[in-house]
């Protein structure tokens, strides 16, 4: 049902607050236009939906739809804002959060009801995976939030203690970093700790002033440092078609081809013939591989 309802009668909670900004684009519409897409409160006025729609009017009476129950007004808004402006995945974890913190719904309706419409990835536990990310340390989650970060990029963070991931937030800011250079940075300090015996900080010191995912590489990859100019000269001729790794430690090549019609399998026979015969790569294969 929709009413007319006075400003002040309208309650706000922010635990119940998915999004924390104020959106600019409703602001400017607002202002202009005035508010067309109602609030959605339930029957004690409580709001679920429209909190930048209700901060910028300027009208004395606000449409709204009230709705009987909280649980119904929050899944009506929860299913509005997926469809006006999809929530990210940090966003749908709070949605989960709220349901489960505030609204008491217990996990076999947030899997049941919440979840389809939310359309987490099958990989993801959505209750387990969503409240625990809210356990990360204040300034490496905000950080992950606001590079739109998957939840389970997040939630791998967790393995480490809150001194790491504060130290890591430092580092992630300082670098300017994206979220996809993220992954990589902290895949290579994982390993390179795990494998040197150096804490994070050592780690991070010891590149001092170098570029640092290249650094990282170097430590991560000695082997491909030390013939990474070599080998560019060798895979030159075979460019698109023979890959090697960074890690010669777990493989040595591969090949990869595309085959799109009958003339391209003699050219692509040509080529692994030229591959097998030729000695620099079998040369190149045993100086890094010693028992090769």
């Amino acid at each position: 049902m929709i009413r007319f309802l006075k400003k002040k009668e309208i309650k706000q909670n922010p635990n119940l607050r998915v999004r924390s900004e104020y959106s600019k684009e409703i602001a400017k519409s607002v202002r202009e236009d005035g508010i067309f897409t109602p609030l959605i409160v339930d029957k004690n006025l409580v709001l679920y939906d429209g909190y930048s729609r209700l901060f910028f009017s300027k009208q004395e009476e606000i449409p709204a739809i009230v709705f009987e129950s909280e649980r119904e007004a929050f899944l009506k808004s929860v299913s509005f804002n997926m469809l006006a402006k999809r929530y990210s995945e940090f966003e749908k974890a709070r949605v989960v959060k709220i349901a489960v913190d505030f609204l008491g719904f217990p996990e076999r309706e947030v899997v049941e009801k919440i979840n389809p419409v939310l359309k987490f990835s099958k990989k993801v536990s959505v209750v387990e995976e969503c409240l625990s990310i809210f356990n990360l340390e204040k300034s490496l989650f905000d950080l992950l939030e606001e590079k739109k970060s998957p939840i389970r990029v997040a939630v791998s963070f967790l393995r480490e203690d809150k001194q790491n991931q504060s130290f890591l937030a430092k580092i992630f800011s300082e670098k300017r970093l994206s979220l996809s250079q993220i992954q990589i940075v902290y895949d290579l300090m994982f390993y390179i700790r795990k494998r040197e015996k150096l804490s994070f900080e050592e780690i991070y010191k010891k590149c001092g002033e170098e570029d640092f995912i290249s650094c990282l590489k170097k430590m991560r990859f000695p082997s491909y440092s030390v013939f990474s100019e070599k080998l560019k000269g060798i895979i030159a001729d075979y460019s698109g078609f023979l890959h090697f790794p960074e890690d010669f430690e777990a493989t040595d090549f591969s090949f990869r081809a595309k085959v799109k019609n009958p003339s391209d399998i003699e050219k692509i026979e040509k080529i692994l013939e030229k591959i097998g015969q030729d000695k620099r790569i079998w040369d190149f294969l045993k100086k890094v591989r010693a028992d090769d």
